[in-house]
């Protein structure tokens, strides 16, 4: 049986397949079919799915803001209960599911107005999901049995290609983004070993709450972080922007409090490293991420951190940020023994 680590040490593989492929003139015509689809007046561009997927929408939405571009984001299941009639008619729709089954999603695809345009993002040709779309974006991250983790890696690259394809920017600078995150995940390895996991573990193991949070790209990352901790170790973890953070929850923050804080070099990278030294003034356990790098928050243990120098910008740099949170997960269910598998749900969820 396939475990959650080995999925995750596959990611550098799976990204650099999927730069591969983009760049051939098959992977390369269908992010063509993306500009000329969205060539059409549309009311809006919406990204949806629930999820991993929904993280990933996240990103998406917030790269194309950047670029001038309006764009929504939404769960596919507020979407169809609540938004359907609204949001639906005349739309240029990004449909996310690994899986392409995912019940929400193949109940949107039965109700579609005849002026919609569905481009599905799916690691799976076969399924409903690929076979109702206009065009198909395929993951090609490979089979995974447990938590997402190459698919939703996967999943990023895909959309942020098609973000671009979008804001008619160049294929190859997106692809080469997405080589230089997979041989940046193979060089992380040797900076996770320099970590002492021993004590970030049994943080985890006795703290009293867990957040992940972060601004702008990281949101993304904040929140599959938090997923993967509920699904692969069966803990509670919550993730939040981190400006509302400061908003009320702040007030949470004791000796047991264990934050992630996300702060790839970026817009507001400089306001979420100012937060976390007052996080730690406050008394909280703080390891903070940049560009796949994780460190111990300076505390009365651990040096001043260090200038950080971009490497990725800091929406291709969610491809590699989620790998240290990654780490500490599959470490704590090892401590708790904790296998991985689902205990309540399945990996593709069916029912509503």
């Amino acid at each position: 049986m396939r475990n959650f680590i080995d999925d995750v040490k596959e990611q550098p593989e799976a990204l650099g397949r999927l730069a591969e492929y983009y760049a051939t003139r098959e992977g390369g015509e269908l992010l063509a079919r993306v500009t000329e689809l969205s060539g059409r007046k549309y009311d809006r561009i919406l990204f949806t799915g629930m999820g991993s997927s929904y993280a990933a929408s996240r990103l998406a939405a917030t790269y194309l803001w950047s670029r001038g571009i309006p764009a929504i984001h939404v769960e596919a299941s507020e979407l169809l209960h609540y938004g359907a009639d609204t949001l639906l008619t005349n739309a240029l729709l990004f449909f996310i599911s690994q899986s392409g089954e995912s019940v929400e999603i193949r109940q949107l695809l039965d109700i579609l107005p005849a002026d919609a345009v569905v481009i599905g993002i799916t690691n799976v040709k076969t399924s409903t999901l690929a076979v109702k779309s206009a065009l198909v974006l395929p993951l090609l991250a490979g089979e995974e049995s447990t938590t997402s983790s190459k698919t939703y890696t996967s999943t990023l690259a895909v959309i942020l290609l098609a973000c671009q394809a979008l804001a008619k920017q160049p294929a190859a600078d997106g692809i080469a983004a997405i080589q230089a995150a997979g041989e940046r995940l193979f060089t992380l390895e040797s900076h996770a070993a320099a970590l002492d996991w021993n004590r970030i573990t049994e943080w985890l193991r006795t703290a009293d709450s867990i957040y992940l949070i972060g601004r702008g790209p990281a949101v993304s990352t904040a929140i599959q972080g938090a997923l993967t901790f509920k699904e692969l170790v069966k803990v509670q973890a919550e993730s939040m922007e981190a400006a509302t953070f400061r908003h009320g929850p702040l007030e949470t923050v004791n000796e047991q409090t264990l934050i992630f804080a996300v702060a790839s070099p970026g817009k507001t990278s400089a306001l979420v490293d100012s937060f976390t030294m007052e996080l730690t003034r406050c008394g909280a356990k703080v390891i903070t991420i940049h560009e796949g790098i994780a460190r111990i928050a300076k505390d009365e243990y651990a040096e001043a951190q260090e200038e950080h120098t971009a490497a990725l910008d800091e929406y291709f740099a969610a491809l590699v940020d989620i790998y240290p949170i990654q780490l500490a997960a599959n470490l704590l269910a090892e401590r708790l023994e904790r296998n991985g598998g689902f205990q309540w749900i399945t990996k593709v969820t069916t029912k509503e």
